[in-house]
């Protein structure tokens, strides 16, 4: 249940880092799905491959235990993190490649600086 609760915790929060990234880019683009492909994967891409490998050693360092609860807990917990990272990096572009999203303006007209237009 806590492999589950922390996967799900951290695959969420990359989903919705990348595909706010995605978004943006695809408005700055005006509308271009590869540009913002790269765009998005320059920016989040990075962040989360970087917190994803930092997560896949910390739960890793885990199995250095005799303890076989911990160990075992630091092994899936290191896998979840790989499979995270794969599923946001790989997959969901491909998702988006596929599906050609539309992400809505921002409410009130505001422009990037948050000031009304």
């Amino acid at each position: 249940a806590m492999i589950s609760a922390i996967g799900i915790g951290i695959i969420v929060d990359d989903t919705i880092h990348y595909t706010y990234a995605y978004g943006e880019a695809l408005r700055q683009s005006g509308g271009d799905h590869g540009q913002a492909m790269r765009a998005s994967i320059l920016s989040a891409g990075r962040a989360i491959f970087f917190t994803s490998v930092i997560l896949f050693v910390s739960f890793g360092s885990l199995m250095a235990s005799q303890f076989i609860p911990t160990f075992q807990f630091g092994l899936l917990s290191s896998l979840v993190m790989v499979n995270a990272l794969v599923a946001d990096l790989f997959v969901l572009p491909c998702l988006f490649t596929w599906l050609k999203p539309t992400f809505p303006q921002r409410a009130g007209g505001e422009g990037d600086d948050g000031r009304k237009t």
